[in-house]
């Protein structure tokens, strides 16, 4: 039995075909434009971590204290939950 590397967890997912399909050829693009060898769970990886960091900011930013009035009339507030 081989023991898992510290630090990590293994998780399966199930993807549908074409967005499995449009992940290699995004990794493989990813390849040839850094030299490297960038794979599905590479990928996966950089974006499970970039989308944790944007929930945070998002977080903060929703939890943010309101402007006085001078201040929120020369500032515009956005908040939009990106989605795919």
């Amino acid at each position: 039995m081989t023991k898992p590397l510290a630090g990590h967890h293994l998780m399966r997912v199930r993807i549908h075909k074409k967005i499995f399909t449009k992940l290699q050829e995004a990794a493989e693009e990813e390849s040839d434009r850094t030299g490297g060898h960038v794979t599905v769970s590479d990928l996966v990886r950089q974006t499970c971590y970039n989308f944790l960091l944007l929930h945070e900011s998002m977080r903060r930013l929703e939890n943010a204290p309101f402007m006085d009035e001078e201040e929120e009339e020369e500032f515009v507030r956005i908040v939009m939950r990106p989605l795919l």
